[in-house]
């Protein structure tokens, strides 16, 4: 029978959060919320492979990180890939797993794309992408004929409606992915951000570790503060989502009080 001692050693944080032996992989990891993730997991134990497509950056935030790195801490992995593209994506799956016979303990679907960047599937001769055309980009393999025709005459609000129904869309699918592969073991969670210091968010401002700052105000400001999430408040969520093997099917909102002043951003 454990005495209390041991009971309190057991519910400390190193303990909790103590992540030697998890074998990580993060899109986008070597920058903006990736990278806040990322340095997060390595930085209590973690073996973190970052994905992203700018090799310079890779090697950059690797070197600069891992050289950094205690003895008690973990590593970064750089791989470069562009999993927009799915012949990408597979050979990334394959690579780490000849690497990693094990298999990987959390995977963080984190890369994204810059609006200007934006490939729009169907927009019809739109100026604006529709609701269809982000939740498309999402779910690119699902038959046209699936999408309600509702769906098409939805960009009348400009950016900020069908980008707000996409993020719904995710959240359905995190939770419909979660029932789906409740037989293997494997949880699916979601991480719904507000406002954060990133180079979508701040561009040009990313220093040479990857660290941006948010100086001038947002158009969806966060009550809690003004400049936006830290990486101290995205890695403590990106912590406790790896660590608690009791949550799952969940898309955890950390947006500083956003949703509550502007209801229509999410």
């Amino acid at each position: 029978m454990a005495d209390a001692k041991t009971i309190l050693e057991g519910l400390t944080a190193q303990t909790l959060f103590d992540l030697r032996g998890v074998v990580a992989v993060v899109t986008g990891g070597a920058s903006g919320i990736g990278l806040m993730i990322s340095s997060t997991l390595m930085a209590n134990g973690a073996k973190v492979y970052i994905v992203d497509i700018n090799q310079e950056r890779l090697d950059r935030i690797q070197k600069s990180y891992n050289a950094g790195a205690t003895s008690h801490m973990g590593q970064l992995v750089g791989i470069q890939a562009d999993i927009s593209k799915k012949s990408e994506a597979s050979r990334l799956a394959s690579h780490i797993a000849s690497l990693e016979s094990n298999g990987i303990t959390a995977l963080f679907n984190n890369a994204g794309v810059m609006m200007g960047d934006f490939k729009r599937p169907n927009s019809q001769g739109n100026a604006q992408p529709t609701a269809q055309d982000f939740v498309k980009a999402l779910f690119d393999d699902v038959p046209e004929e699936s999408f309600a025709d509702t769906y098409k005459d939805l960009a009348t609000s400009g950016l900020s409606f069908p980008y707000s129904f996409s993020k719904s869309a995710i959240g359905v699918g995190t939770a419909s992915l979660a029932h789906e592969l409740l037989p293997l073991g494997i949880r699916v969670n979601g991480i719904a951000p507000g406002l954060f210091p990133t180079e979508m968010a701040a561009p040009g401002t990313s220093d040479s570790l990857g660290i941006s700052k948010i100086s001038r105000e947002h158009v969806f400001e966060s009550p809690a503060n003004k400049a936006g999430g830290s990486r101290f408040d995205m890695g403590m969520l990106a912590l406790f989502l790896v660590s608690n093997w009791f949550v799952n099917g969940e898309t955890v909102l950390i947006d500083g009080g956003t949703l509550l002043r502007h209801p229509s951003a999410y």
